[in-house]
């Protein structure tokens, strides 16, 4: 427990001191906290050596299967890209930025209909563009590529088919997020979604619309 306290800890904390989310700061955060977990154990074999000796089997297995879990995690993409998070998004017509703020155009419907529904009802035209936009926050002045990952799901196959990836930057510190947005164009009828993703393919947030 104290293994995995710790390396939580590094684990949201090194992004903010690094200013950065790539895959060797959570290295790091591993290595830092298997360090730190090191010195408290030898200070407490000092103190209580019988205690430390007679536990040190499952000492080291617990900390094992914590450390290897947590990096299969990560390196799976199951883990969510910490300290990202998604503040605001949604799927709209049209979306224009005027003296830095955004005006979009969209299908209103009433709180009821949104909760009813998972996926958002788009109604488009022949060459009509879907825009969908997000905001994420990050800490101050960590900057990394944000992507916008579209999937359509093939009704067919009975699976999600990668259709397009937009990729902006995002620098952090804005309180309400960051803002972005991508289009796209020719959107086949049918279930759409769009992952609000890292460069390595964590998922931050996602957004899902249904085009009519």
């Amino acid at each position: 427990i104290y293994f995995l306290a710790i390396f939580s800890f590094f684990i949201f904390a090194l992004p903010i001191l690094l200013k950065a989310i790539d895959a060797w700061v959570f290295i790091l955060a591993g290595v830092l906290s298997l360090l730190l977990i090191g010195v408290f154990l030898a200070l407490l074999n000092v103190a209580v050596p019988a205690r430390i000796h007679k536990a040190r089997l499952p000492l080291i297995a617990g900390i094992g299967v914590v450390y290897v879990g947590l990096h299969i995690l990560y390196f799976t993409n199951i883990i969510p890209p910490i300290p990202l998070a998604l503040t605001e998004s949604g799927v709209f017509h049209t979306i224009t930025r005027v003296s830095g703020n955004y005006q979009v155009t969209y299908e209103p419907q009433s709180w009821f209909q949104r909760a009813r529904r998972v996926y958002e009802p788009i109604h488009i035209r022949p060459g009509d563009a879907v825009y969908i936009f997000s905001a994420v926050f990050a800490p101050t002045q960590l900057r990394t590529p944000i992507q916008h990952h579209w999937y359509f799901y093939d009704e067919v196959q009975e699976k999600w088919i990668s259709k397009a990836i937009f990729e902006y930057p995002i620098v952090g510190g804005r309180e309400g997020g960051y803002r972005g947005y991508s289009l796209k164009r020719t959107l086949a009828p049918g279930k759409w979604r769009i992952d609000v993703e890292t460069k390595r393919g964590q998922v931050i947030g996602r957004v899902r619309a249904k085009i009519v």
